[in-house]
């Protein structure tokens, strides 16, 4: 990033840590579109960790407004939603996305946590099984993720069959 662009950024961080979210967003329009989603992105993390609900709501929200293409920010947006509202809320979010993106494995496997999260395991066991004929990854992931522990039994057996 040039000297530029990190004024840039500095001015929107300080807008973004007073929770005014649409002027840091507004400040960053001079970046180009992959710096500003990184930037974005980065502070939804930050937000996630400190368990700041509400706010990675915000800009969850603003992430899809600006990026609908883009599979991450429906997780996200998911996410926060999930954590802020409901889980069932966040579900319909990821059902939605799931239209658009078929074939993304990171959403197949969040799906998989939520409808296991609202008790259907059958819909969470065909969705974290699609995520891992998408990439196998998730293959290891399933095995101690919080969210399917109702069903780690089944994966970690999968992952070590006996004998």
């Amino acid at each position: 990033m040039d000297l530029r662009d990190q004024k840039m950024v500095e001015i929107a961080a300080g807008y973004f840590e007073l929770g005014m979210l649409e002027e840091a967003v507004a400040e960053l329009d001079g970046l180009g579109r992959r710096k500003r989603l990184g930037v974005l992105t980065v502070w939804s993390a930050e937000l996630r960790i400190a368990n700041r609900w509400a706010e990675m709501l915000g800009i969850t929200q603003i992430l899809v407004k600006l990026y609908p293409e883009e599979p991450e920010t429906w997780i996200s947006l998911a996410d926060a939603t999930r954590h802020a509202k409901s889980v069932h809320e966040a579900l319909m979010i990821l059902r939605n996305a799931e239209n658009v993106f078929p074939e993304d494995s990171h959403l197949k496997f969040q799906l998989g946590c939520y409808y296991c999260q609202t008790g259907d395991l059958g819909k969470a066991r065909d969705s974290v099984r699609t995520a891992m004929k998408i990439h196998e990854v998730w293959a290891k992931i399933a095995t101690h993720d919080e969210d399917l522990k109702l069903l780690w039994h089944e994966f970690r057996s999968r992952l070590n069959p006996p004998g």
